[in-house]
């Protein structure tokens, strides 16, 4: 019992002593918090504009009485401190609470680039803020890295004030607390990955339209290239255009248009050549597939058949989607009209969409590319038609028919002549003309009958032609012979627009030939100009008929009078001889 009794006062002893201990522990423990106090709080927040103009705007909130401590209670001026040790370049500003001073510092920026230089002069760390940019198709934007530590960009401030209390760098950041480093772009935040801020503002702007404009001048085939990028390409204009530019092969001409079209304008002297050319921006080897046939149909019909691959994936890298438009030219005298699928001439839009000189054979949302296959009709038509016809006799008549075609590509030029020697076999001859201006004339020359010439007329402008020349002798001693001519023309197959041709038609009449009167008929203006035998008329139909009765001096009658003339002086001669004899 007497046992029992002395454990138990020893077990109340321990209480007692372990209760004061503990009272003591808590006590210090509670004395030396009251004693710390609050630190120094800093934190920083980058924020980068889509044009890449920004701000890095770094806070400090400091206690007074942490203050107070550090300067040993001296009599301390925060303003004076901050005013001697800012660095130049930070605006800076602050607010005075009751217990803390709140001080702002902005550094401002026009680009990346003055970012990474002030950054770098700031914390004294060469290349501290790492910036990359994309180096692949029209990928944009860029890449940024920087330690996730707010103390660095404070270094300066740190730097004072070891200076200003001489305070070992343990024992200051004892009173140094680091709450907060973001990284904004554009009004996105990007949070610390592996100790480290990186903002991926990469992004790939695929083209959201490609017009292509293909012509063919007098002896070169000419082609535009327009590649417009969405309307995000005007705040990183300068960086893809400095990738894009050093792509573009030897040759072609970029410009850029607004921030956002890229313009590539280029020749070549085939249609191959330019397809090459064509396969080369676009980053694709498939110019071996692009080809090319040209057809003469007849001396004024020609028809280019194409068949050209595009490769668009490499403007359009991320959706892989391109609206593609193919706009051809008619920029020569010739009409152009094309071909479907089925060989079917297809009405062409009237719609030039801003292109003037063009229209456009293609539009369609295509994936990666495609290929154009289409045939251009280049249709030429006869500024002006010119008939010179000279009457010799009833059965030889020579005509010359003048076709003048304007402008024509040296391509066409060769093919629309030997053409043209093709059609009329052997019924005349075929010249060709071309002047400083690159304008052709044909003469289609023949001399013969009118049957012959009617023959010649419709192998060569397969239209139908009727020359009728009825002539009527009167009594034998009548003094005039009469004809009646009659003349029929059809160019119809040569006119795509047959009020924009002028025809003139000139008759050269027989010696001694008058006209007694003249009637036309109701498709042709006539100026009524009879001069020195030259009967000459304008229209501007394409069927020309002209109705003519001439006359002129009978040459039987000449000829009987002749004789009878030589026969009475034969007589006369005779009867004078034989009375010479007598």
């Amino acid at each position: 019992m007497k046992t029992r009794i002395i454990h138990t006062d020893r077990i109340k002893q321990f209480l007692h002593a372990f209760l004061f201990c503990f009272f003591i522990f808590i006590t210090a423990c509670m004395m030396s918090g009251c004693a710390k106090c609050p630190p120094i709080t800093f934190s920083s927040v980058l924020d980068i504009q889509a044009d890449e103009s920004g701000t890095r705007t770094m806070s400090v909130t400091a206690n007074k009485r942490t203050l107070q401590k550090l300067f040993h209670n001296s009599n301390f001026s925060f303003q004076s401190f901050i005013t001697a040790n800012c660095p130049k370049g930070l605006e800076w500003n602050y607010v005075d609470t009751a217990s803390a001073y709140e001080l702002t510092f902005v550094l401002s920026f026009n680009s990346l680039d003055e970012y990474q230089e002030k950054i770098d002069a700031l914390t004294g760390i060469e290349q501290f803020s790492s910036i990359s940019r994309p180096q692949v198709g029209v990928k944009t934007g860029f890449t940024l890295s920087e330690p996730d530590d707010v103390m660095a960009v404070f270094a300066w401030f740190t730097d004072a004030l070891k200076e200003r209390t001489g305070l070992s760098d343990s024992k200051l950041l004892s009173y140094l607390s680091q709450q907060e480093n973001e990284l904004i772009y554009n009004g996105r935040s990007y949070k610390s990955q592996n100790n480290a801020l990186v903002c991926n503002a990469e992004k790939i702007l695929d083209a959201k339209r490609i017009d292509i404009l293909t012509s063919l001048s007098l002896d070169k085939w000419n082609r535009t290239i327009y590649i417009i990028f969405p309307d995000e390409l005007r705040d990183n204009a300068s960086n893809v255009k400095s990738y894009l530019d050093a792509i573009v092969p030897d040759g072609i001409e970029a410009v850029w248009n607004n921030d956002t079209t890229w313009q590539l304008t280029f020749s070549a002297e085939s249609f191959k050549e330019l397809c090459v050319q064509t396969s080369q921006l676009f980053q694709s080897s498939s110019q071996s597939l692009a080809s090319e046939s040209i057809i003469a149909e007849n001396s004024m019909k020609i028809v280019h058949s194409y068949a050209e691959p595009f490769q668009f994936s490499f403007f359009v890298p991320d959706s892989g989607t391109a609206r593609a438009r193919y706009f051809y030219s008619t920029d020569t005298n010739a009409a152009l009209a094309v071909y479907d699928n089925d060989h079917t001439l297809q009405k062409l839009p009237l719609a030039r969409d801003g292109y003037d000189g063009y229209v456009c054979l293609f539009d369609d949302l295509v994936e990666g590319g495609c290929t154009y296959n289409y045939d251009a009709i280049f249709q030429y038509q006869p500024q002006q038609i010119t008939v010179s016809t000279q009457i010799k006799s009833i059965q030889l008549l020579t005509r010359t028919i003048t076709l003048s075609l304007g402008e024509v590509p040296k391509l066409h030029q060769k093919l629309i002549t030997d053409t043209a020697k093709r059609d009329t076999y052997n019924f005349g001859t075929i010249t060709a003309k071309t002047d400083d201006e690159n304008h052709l004339t044909l003469f289609f020359t023949q001399t013969g009958t009118p049957s012959y010439l009617a023959k010649g007329f419709e192998a060569f402008f397969g239209g139908k032609e009727s020359i009728d020349y009825c002539s009527h002798t009167m009594a034998l001693f009548q003094p005039k012979h009469t004809y009646r001519f009659t003349e029929s023309m059809d160019f119809s197959n040569f006119l795509v627009q047959p009020d924009a041709t002028l025809i003139t038609v000139m008759v050269q009449l027989p010696n001694g030939t008058s006209i007694i009167s003249d009637s036309l008929e109701s498709s042709l203006t006539t100026e009524n100009n009879i001069l020195d035998n030259v009967y000459s008329a304008k229209t501007t139909d394409n069927v020309l008929s002209l109705t003519m009765t001439l006359s002129q001096p009978n040459a039987v009658y000449y000829l009987c009078l002749l004789s009878l003339i030589i026969i009475v002086s034969a007589i006369l001669f005779s009867i004078y001889k034989w009375l010479s004899h007598r």
